[in-house]
């Protein structure tokens, strides 16, 4: 899953976060075995087990993928925790602290001016060296 994120700092064995913007050629399971359903059948914030982006790569809880920093170009191995779909003109404070800003001032300043009130699937990570000493 080519999930790209701005919060090189937050590779500390800590939680964070990345957005895919969403599309309408999305489609998302709840729950592993169900139906596919298509992005206008997902409700904002709901968790999901599983994303089909586009048709083209599926990212799915449980799975460890390759994520890489804007800052840097590094790339490091992370396990998917969470998928959410979420109005980016919408994201908490919390949310906004997983993608590594502290202020919503800080994310428009990067991305979230240009995301606007765009769909996008939030999703939280782990670096694979911490999710192993995890409980």
């Amino acid at each position: 899953m080519p999930v790209m994120f701005e919060a090189e700092s937050l590779l500390d064995g800590h939680r964070m976060a990345g957005l895919v913007p969403a599309t309408t050629a999305d489609s998302a399971r709840l729950a592993p075995g169900e139906d596919w359903r298509g992005l206008d059948d997902v409700a904002l914030a709901t968790e999901v087990y599983e994303v089909s982006h586009f048709g083209h790569f599926v990212s799915r809880r449980g799975e460890v993928t390759t994520v890489k920093s804007l800052a840097t170009g590094r790339r490091y191995e992370m396990m998917v925790t969470g998928l959410r779909l979420v109005r980016c003109s919408d994201l908490t404070p919390v949310e906004l602290a997983d993608l590594g800003h502290a202020t919503r001032q800080s994310f428009d300043l990067g991305f979230g001016q240009a995301l606007g009130a765009r769909r996008a699937w939030l999703v939280h990570l782990l670096p694979v060296a911490a999710s192993a000493h995890s409980h």
